[in-house]
């Protein structure tokens, strides 16, 4: 229980890495294909 609530706190940060993450794959991705 107490392991879920630490998870859930550090949800947002991680969810915003991946955000992050994937916007500049799909740019470069983009870039590639041009």
């Amino acid at each position: 229980m107490k392991r879920h609530g630490h998870y859930s706190c550090s949800s947002p940060k991680l969810h915003q890495i991946v955000r992050v993450s994937m916007l500049i794959f799909g740019f470069f991705f983009l870039s590639f294909l041009k």
